[in-house]
């Protein structure tokens, strides 16, 4: 049995691979990928997690974060950590749309929505804090 995979992979259904699998220039998978109890690696042949990934990461749907039924385009339960080693941690919210912009929702300790968002300078002030949901209009 040879370890090197010479062309592409193309998975259709459930699968899983056991062993060594190395030298794949293109995998797609368009059923479940079950890599089992090793590690997968992306970019890497040395991950140190379950999946490991060097290099950028691009998902067209939805990508769920200690979920399986993410409701937004990122769906994270649990809370998150964005740290930089040097310089500035940024997070960018940015809409292109006209007439709209970025929103942050929170849930207060009475439950009650609260957002936080840039208001127009002549109209509000730059940032408006107020009761209501993200998803009505600004």
């Amino acid at each position: 049995a040879s370890s090197t995979v010479s062309s592409t992979l193309h998975v259709g259904d459930v699968s899983r691979l056991t062993g060594f699998v190395s030298q794949a220039s293109s995998t797609v998978s368009t059923g479940v990928f079950n890599v089992g109890s090793a590690s997968l690696g992306v970019g890497s042949s040395t991950p140190t997690q379950e999946l490991g990934v060097a290099g950028d990461v691009y998902v067209d749907l939805t990508l769920g974060v200690a979920t399986s039924t993410a409701s937004q385009e990122l769906g994270v339960v649990g809370s998150a950590l964005f740290q930089e080693k040097s310089g500035t941690t940024t997070i960018g919210i940015n809409s292109t749309g006209t007439g709209v912009g970025g929103c942050i929702q929170l849930r207060n300790t009475n439950g009650n929505l609260v957002r936080i968002y840039a208001g127009a300078t002549t109209t509000k002030g730059y940032l408006v804090v107020e009761s209501g949901d993200c998803t009505k209009g600004l």
